[in-house]
């Protein structure tokens, strides 16, 4: 159950990582080895509380981090004096390996681990040391996110808190989400009255710039802006998306949606009638592929030209994009990888060659990009025969460094919220079989219906697709990629929130999930029913669509709500018309996760194609 309106707010505060950032101006080298300390640095998030059953977080913080930093090295010396019949085993082979070898080969292996360690353990060690984890923190006992408390006490323990923030929090962690503590709101009242508020209440927050540059230093272009450099990229943004739906943008989707199903088609036609898709990497790669047709336009040449060189900047574009997310996710989240992935020290080891791999390519990305406009920039403007999103910031008269950040942000939030959504659609139809025919017979009504026209031209208009529109909208209901907003309060008498007065300067992330759910009136609010869309009176309908927030709201809805929506139509039709969707149970339970935004986990689909 998604029921969360019980709990009025969160008040999280921040204990460790310096306050000030890397500058901008510093070499690649010195970013890389920043985004190294902070890959593996404690941001002990906490939850205030003045309740005194509280644990006390402190605890955790200050001792596990050194016995754990204790056991590797302890492990790291032990490993050069292990016998070598020990270390034998991992350089045995079919062909028996002389003594000699044998003993050369495990000294190798013990150099390689101790290489390994050595430089991780010194990091571990600068940051515990120009950090200072290992002291206690002062200031009011909070609860560990782990335990899930919520703030409680009065306007007065409020203001102790803020007092408390202003006198000790001198340091914020990495990705700075407020100057002293982020209030979380969840009541439905609550959200509305963050949306509502007037610009001049609430400001803008850079949440997504701060986290995005203090984790991925090596794409400096990459960020969202606030104050004046936001307004003129929402206005460039905006202006961008008028100008797609006056040219090929259903064009771009159709053949992406095609491109998808002769996917499918084509790894049938190998095995048997059926055949079953990680859900998000099957959708992550069509609207990756999508996206990097509008962003780039003919500069991109798909799918099969891409298999052809692996080192492509742009191969498999969209396992760097959710690989973004999924380093996103887990350094600010989740509670439970706060938890485990901070204070048990060295648990980030897996994970640390991919963060590195990750960091490279978008890295390449970012050069590839930026030689690419550098290239575009030297046509003369005014070239009206591409309609990419390059073309179009040339002939905008907006300068490379800025183009670079719009092109990232794009790829950002344009490939990956429809891929987490088309696969939960196509999970709920494959829960709702009735459902997914009736949306198939909508499909096959309308295509018969326009048989002179083209694919593009049947989909101009979505709303010739009221059962799927509806299917989508309900979907984004119960799962919203984007879960909450942020807003800073802007006000010296600050804002009120379920009866509290928030100082000025806070930051209020408002999660309108329950809006969509708690607050819709209906008993079936938790069960997945299209239908609402479409049998209910004007009034109610009115009511859903006013409590909608999916994209978003105020200042900071998005600007691609249409494209997106207007996309999934088409990639969700397409598949549809050729083939039945259902669930592959075997796999185990599909699961919500955060990876930046929510996504679905552990989700296989099985495409049977549907016989002509």
């Amino acid at each position: 159950m998604y029921n969360v309106q019980q709990s009025s707010f969160l008040a999280f505060r921040s204990t460790t990582s310096k306050k000030d950032k890397t500058p901008k101006s510093a070499g690649w080298a010195d970013r890389f080895f920043e985004s190294t300390i902070n890959a593996c640095h404690d941001t002990k998030c906490a939850l205030t509380s003045l309740d005194e059953q509280s644990p006390k977080s402190k605890y955790f913080d200050h001792k596990l981090m050194p016995l754990t930093l204790a056991a590797i090295f302890l492990a790291s010396v032990l490993l050069i004096f292990l016998p070598e019949h020990t270390t034998n085993t991992f350089c045995e082979e079919k062909v028996h390996l002389g003594q000699e070898e044998n003993r050369r080969s495990a000294w190798a292996i013990k150099s390689v681990f101790l290489v390994i360690l050595s430089p991780l353990i010194i990091v571990h060690g600068i940051y515990a040391f120009k950090f200072g984890y290992r002291f206690p923190f002062k200031g009011p006992r909070g609860g560990h996110l782990l335990y899930g408390q919520k703030f409680s006490g009065g306007q007065d323990a409020l203001f102790r808190i803020e007092q408390w923030f202003r006198e000790f929090n001198t340091r914020t962690i990495s990705f700075r989400i407020g100057p002293f503590l982020t209030v979380c709101c969840t009541k439905p009242e609550d959200v509305k009255n963050i949306l509502n508020a007037r610009p001049n209440r609430i400001k803008v927050v850079p949440f997504a710039g701060e986290a995005f540059e203090s984790i991925l230093p090596a794409i400096p272009a990459l960020h969202f802006a606030d104050g004046k450099a936001w307004e003129f990229h929402r206005k460039v943004g905006v202006a961008f998306m008028k100008h797609l739906k006056t040219n090929s943008m259903v064009d771009v989707f159709v053949k992406g949606a095609s491109d998808l199903v002769n996917k499918v088609t084509m790894d049938q036609s190998t095995g048997g009638a059926a055949i079953t898709f990680d859900a998000m990497k099957l959708f992550g790669k069509a609207t990756a592929d999508i996206i990097a047709q509008l962003c780039v336009g003919s500069q991109f040449q798909g799918t099969e030209s891409l298999q052809l060189n692996r080192q492509h900047p742009l191969y498999h574009l969209n396992e760097r994009v959710h690989l973004m997310f999924e380093l996103l996710g887990d350094r600010m989240s989740s509670p439970i990888p706060l938890f485990f992935h901070r204070l048990a020290a060295f648990s980030w080891a897996p994970r640390f060659l991919q963060d590195m791999s990750y960091m490279e390519g978008g890295y390449d990305l970012s050069q590839y990009l930026r030689a690419l406009i550098h290239d575009i920039y030297k046509e003369e403007k005014g070239n009206q025969a591409s309609t990419d999103l390059i073309h179009f910031l040339h002939n905008s008269g907006v300068d490379v460094e800025t183009a670079l950040g719009l092109l990232l942000n794009f790829f950002a939030a344009a490939a990956d919220p429809p891929a987490k959504t088309l696969s939960w659609l196509m999970m709920f139809f494959s829960q709702n079989p009735r459902v997914q025919e009736l949306v198939r017979e909508e499909v096959r009504r309308v295509y018969n219906e326009h048989q002179k026209q083209s694919g593009s031209q049947i989909y101009q208009d979505i709303s010739k697709f009221p059962i799927l529109v509806a299917c989508i909208k309900e979907t984004l209901r119960l799962k919203p990629p984007s879960l909450d907003i942020f807003g800073q309060i802007d006000d010296e008498n600050g804002f009120e929130v379920d009866g509290k007065v928030i100082p000025n300067g806070a930051v209020l992330m408002a999660f309108f999930r329950p809006l969509m759910i708690d607050n819709m009136g209906a008993e079936d609010t938790f069960d997945w029913n299209p239908h609402r869309w479409l049998s209910n009176t004007p009034s109610t309908i009115a009511r859903l669509e006013k409590n909608f927030h999916s994209f978003g709201g105020g200042a900071r809805m998005c600007i691609g709500r249409q494209l997106a929506l207007q996309e999934m139509v088409v990639v969700a039709g397409h598949l549809l018309l050729t083939h039945k969707v259902s669930l592959d149970e075997s796999r185990g339970p599909v699961c919500e996760i955060i990876r930046g935004t929510m996504q679905p986990d552990n989700l296989y689909v099985r495409f049977t194609p549907i016989q002509a």
